[in-house]
């Protein structure tokens, strides 16, 4: 059996997304100010597909180029914490 995951609450898995984004220095740092959107609950029979119980729909601060990085971080948080808000 897989070992859970750490947990934080949704704002929490927010800050820490950002916060990856933020130190970033892929693309020399040009997408540092890349925020994602507020944190969502996922329903048990999808997150096989998510990796967690949580995600985001995307970006509420987008700079051109950045998607790739963007979900790159969101993809690292997902695989590292579950939401203790939905237990």
């Amino acid at each position: 059996m897989a070992k859970p995951k750490p947990k934080k609450t949704a704002v929490e898995l927010k800050a820490e997304v950002d916060r990856r984004i933020a130190e970033s220095t892929l693309l020399d740092g040009d997408c540092k100010d890349c925020r994602v959107s507020e944190v969502r609950f996922v329903p048990p029979e999808a997150r096989q597909h998510y990796g967690a119980n949580w995600h985001c729909d995307g970006a509420t601060h987008f700079s051109p180029g950045c998607a790739g990085i963007v979900a790159r971080y969101l993809a690292e948080v997902r695989r590292d914490f579950d939401c203790s808000d939905w237990d």
